[in-house]
């Protein structure tokens, strides 16, 4: 846990990724509302055609891994109930679609 002005979570992955949850004031209602970053070193990237880390300013491709989306869904499930509750009716969504 970190303190940047209000508490959060930071989460770093193998390939050098961060995820961060961190509790912000809201634009327009009064409280804290959670937001979730996700952090990509640029090294993990591939730019056009081309196999090379892409420069700053650039258009890039990613591609996540499993380990991305997994501390993905971990991270909306913790960050509040209504993401936790969205995700779950998400998942249940795609999981009925493949059942077709």
């Amino acid at each position: 846990m970190f303190y940047r002005g209000s508490p959060g979570l930071k989460k770093r992955l193998k390939d050098g990724s961060i995820i961060e949850v961190i509790l912000g004031g809201r634009e327009i209602a009064v409280g804290y509302q959670a937001m979730i970053y996700l952090c990509i070193p640029l090294k993990n990237t591939s730019w056009g055609t081309s196999i090379r880390s892409a420069n700053e300013r650039e258009y890039v491709r990613w591609k996540p891994k499993l380990e991305h989306i997994e501390n993905l869904i971990m991270a909306f499930s913790i960050a509040s109930r209504t993401f936790k509750n969205d995700l779950i009716r998400l998942l249940r969504d795609i999981i009925n679609r493949t059942k077709c």
